[in-house]
């Protein structure tokens, strides 16, 4: 061991008073300098640091791969042709502490590389004011990512330039990482965690997928275990792999000794490898477990299932008039509740039963009212019987009382939650059903076939309310002290009061609020300036559409969401809605021309009720965009030519289709303000009959029918 490290602290000595050292140590330095440079000297930023830093590094990364084996080629081909008589010791040198010394001495450089990267983004971190479990969470990533490719390498080049003679190891070894590098750069197939060789080897399992996350939402404890739990197996195969060069050399030089030290080692890194990858792959199979019950819950067989976000639609019938909250945290994943609900009868027929929703983790402890008889629960629904019938324009209370952990996960490896409750983050949606939602709403929908371990996954549903409900939400917690914010207006510390169509979202993380041009903005702070440039420059368009439609597009809300889910507010087309957005897609705001921004604020959906593109609604989609996108005039030479080519008008069934289209366009070239008022009422009527019943024939008919009983 003391010749070992006798050899590594000579090398090391070595290396440090080399010029080029320090000359490459310059250029990465000068080379971050001007990424972060580059990053605060913008007035505007379209992304948060994390994501920035993680952008470049994992560009940078396997070039540093090709850099480190071009290195460990090197540094392996001194140790095959030097000769031991050349080192200058006063006691014998065996070929295990030779190679093992030189190994650990390029070892030693890459753990400073690493280090450094390190340093660079904390210092950039604490610049920024990032929170600590964030910092944590990300430093531990880096160190991990970065140590473990870089090593697992740098050794595969040393071991194998010891154990063969040649120059075409160069070709071997170098070549190939330029050809994975090349491959990785730009057919795109790094971002696939299956397909990419280099990234499968680099990349913890889990620790990925929200890294950078303003949230921190996995917490630095699940962190820790997984980035070490990684290290561990690759250290093991690492060392496996230098324990066969060590077992070559003393085969070489005949050593009887070292060969028997060889076979100890050897096992001892087989038995330390399957250890931890074991431990490694029960924390993976707990979690694909969980998910694959998820799924059952959920499955959907054939054609009803959708891989894009399905759409959930409140009946008509009961609807959910007011709503009264009071949400306990007093632990991590855990949650109380108290609510208070007021549930009316819309429909034309009285009512002895109403559904309500709310998810199945969710134990429900009591739940009664005055005209509540019984309940009985089906999953994520619950079915209330009444003393008394309710007749139209008619409701009732009703209190329960529930309790338990909201996550749900939403990939297979188990790491997309939301419904999180921790220390360094909370998000509560409302699709994640932690409150009580009138009817039976589904809040997932995933494949059938859920015995194949394949990347099969649950799907968040979107969920479209049709009415108003007033809410109050009185949140108390003790899990975390981190900024609160929802998609209600804020009446005082974690409480929130407020009418929204929506309804209501909850979250804590390193967030900032301000209302901006009657917007409420709660997004990362390194997001607010690029926020409010959105907003300034969609104004003009919205007040556009206000003009043309008579509704606003102006949301109440735009809500930043931590994990890689958006919800578009236009359900309804109402003034209060919430645009919810993806953290890292704030320049989705800052649309070029009118017609990227009609296609943006569109309030007609192209899908009906069978999740097919409705042929009604798309080419009232298509009218809309045509009459609010001088863009589209300018390209095609009328209305009817620019509907036949986005709109679905080839099909032979939809005559009625393309005869409303050629009417359509015959009044755009007639009179640009008939063409207006006419777009206007079909979209009055679309709103009024929805996009289930909307039909543009008769909408045109009944059009046409108005202007004759108006004429004098």
């Amino acid at each position: 061991m003391r010749m070992m490290l006798a050899i590594c602290q000579r090398e090391c000595d070595q290396w440090i008073r080399q010029v080029r050292t320090w000359v490459i140590v310059g250029l990465y330095l000068i080379c971050w300098g001007w990424i972060i440079g580059s990053f605060e000297l913008a007035s505007d930023h379209t992304a948060m640091r994390g994501f920035t830093f993680y952008q470049w590094f994992s560009k940078g990364l396997p070039l540093l791969m090709l850099f480190v084996a071009i290195w460990g080629v090197y540094e392996g081909r001194k140790v095959r042709f030097s000769s031991l008589a050349e080192v200058v010791m006063t006691s014998p040198v065996s070929n295990g502490a030779w190679i093992s010394g030189q190994w650990l001495s390029g070892q030693g450089r890459i753990g400073l590389y690493t280090l450094l990267t390190v340093l660079i983004q904390g210092a950039w971190y604490l610049w920024g004011g990032v929170s600590t479990a964030l910092l944590a969470t990300d430093l531990l990533y880096t160190g991990v990512m970065m140590g473990t490719g870089l090593m697992f390498f740098y050794t595969c080049a040393f071991v194998c330039s010891t154990l063969f003679r040649g120059g075409w190891v160069y070709l071997l070894v170098v070549g190939g990482w330029l050809l994975l590098t090349w491959l990785w750069l730009n057919l795109g197939i790094g971002n696939n965690l299956l397909t990419s060789p280099i990234w499968f080897i680099v990349t913890p399992l889990g620790m990925s997928d929200n890294v950078d996350s303003l949230y921190g939402i996995w917490g630095t404890g699940l962190q820790w275990q997984e980035g070490m739990l990684h290290q561990s197996v690759m250290l093991g195969i690492t060392l496996l792999i230098l324990s066969l060069g060590w077992g070559w050399l003393a085969r070489i030089r005949r050593n009887p000794l070292e060969n028997r030290w060889v076979v100890v080692m050897t096992l001892l890194t087989i038995l330390l490898t399957i250890g931890c990858g074991g431990m490694r792959y029960s924390h993976f199979a707990s979690d694909l477990q969980a998910y694959k019950q998820e799924g059952k819950v959920y499955a959907i067989k054939g054609s009803e299932y959708r891989e894009q976000h399905a759409i959930d639609r409140a009946v008509k019938g009961w609807v959910m008039k007011s709503l009264q909250l009071t949400l306990s945290l007093p632990k991590e994943h855990w949650m109380k509740v108290d609510g208070k609900g007021y549930i009316v009868n819309e429909s034309d027929s009285n009512k002895r039963e109403a559904w309500v929703t709310l998810y199945h983790g969710l134990k429900v402890k009591k739940l009664y009212g005055k005209n509540v008889s019984r309940w009985s629960r089906e999953g994520d629904w619950v079915h209330l019987q009444l003393k008394e019938p309710i007749s139209h324009g008619e409701g009732f209370a009703f209190q329960l009382q529930y309790q338990g952990n909201p996550e749900r996960i939403w990939n297979m490896a188990g790491r997309i939650k939301t419904g999180f409750i921790q220390k360094e983050g909370l998000l509560l949606r409302k699709e994640d059903g932690w409150y009580p939602l009138v009817g039976k709403r589904r809040l997932g929908v995933g494949e059938g076939e859920w015995e194949a371990n394949n990347q099969y996954y649950v799907n968040p549903v979107l969920m479209r309310e049709r009415v108003k409900t007033d809410f109050d939400v009185t949140v108390s917690r003790e899990v975390t002290t981190l900024p609160m914010a929802s998609t209600l207006p804020a009446k005082g510390q974690d409480h929130f009061q407020g009418a929204s169509v929506y309804g209501v979202a909850l979250v804590a993380g390193q967030i900032a609020q301000q209302n901006y041009k009657g917007v409420q903005i709660v997004a990362p702070p390194e997001l607010m300036a690029i926020t409010k440039k959105g907003i300034a420059e969609q104004l003009p368009f919205w007040r556009r559409v206000h003009q043309w439609l008579g509704d606003s597009v102006k949301p109440k809300v735009l809500f930043f969401s931590p994990i890689f889910y958006q919800v578009n507010w236009l359900e309804e087309f109402t003034d209060d809605g919430v645009e919810i957005i993806d953290e890292r897609s704030p320049t989705s705001l800052l649309k070029e021309d009118d017609e990227h921004k009609a296609m943006l604020w569109n309030p007609v959906e192209r899908i009906g009720s069978n999740l097919e593109v409705d042929p009604d609604s798309d080419l009232l989609k298509t009218a809309i965009i045509w009459g609010l996108s001088k863009e589209v005039h300018k390209q095609f030479k009328d209305f009817f030519h620019y509907a036949k080519i986005t709109a679905t008008l080839e099909d032979e069934d939809n005559s009625s289709v393309i005869k409303s289209a050629r009417l359509l366009s015959d009044i755009d070239k007639q009179n640009e303000k008939e063409y207006q008022k006419i777009v206007r009422f079909l979209y009055q009527e679309y709103r009024r009959e929805g996009a289930q019943d909307f039909s543009l024939a008769k909408s045109i008919q009944r059009y046409e029918k108005r202007n004759e009983e108006e004429k004098p």
